[in-house]
């Protein structure tokens, strides 16, 4: 008996450990970080493509891959063969910020670094 204790203890133990990620930048996002008065939109795709637009004008489009708090993006600006890596900090499930881990891309930096943005939901523009 006391084995079997001790082993369902391990157990419970291990599965407590291995913590999901339940967060997902997929869905259509604005920034409030751009000049006043600009509009900046950011749509994260499912097949792992996002696209930037600013007052109706794609700025900006490339490919990401999520693994959990941590953001892969290589865009048309930078090049799409040249990494950007960033920890993505959630305050809620719709909201979340960028913070710089690694990126050789001076103007990616400068525009994601520190930048936040808000989950639009559906009927908001």
């Amino acid at each position: 008996m006391k084995k079997v204790l001790s082993f369902s203890v391990c157990v419970l133990c291990m599965l407590c450990s291995f913590r999901t990620y339940d967060h997902s930048l997929a869905g259509h996002w604005i920034s409030n970080d751009g000049a006043p008065g600009s509009k900046i939109l950011v749509d994260f795709n499912v097949d792992g493509t996002f696209r930037v637009s600013v007052n109706g004008q794609t700025e900006n489009e490339g490919s990401y891959k999520q693994d959990n708090d941590t953001l892969y993006m290589y865009d048309a600006n930078c090049g799409v063969q040249t990494a950007g890596k960033y920890k993505l900090n959630f305050y809620t499930e719709d909201s979340v910020s960028f913070e710089l881990i690694q990126d050789s891309c001076a103007t990616r930096i400068q525009e994601v670094n520190g930048g936040t943005i808000a989950r639009l939901r559906e009927g908001q523009q």
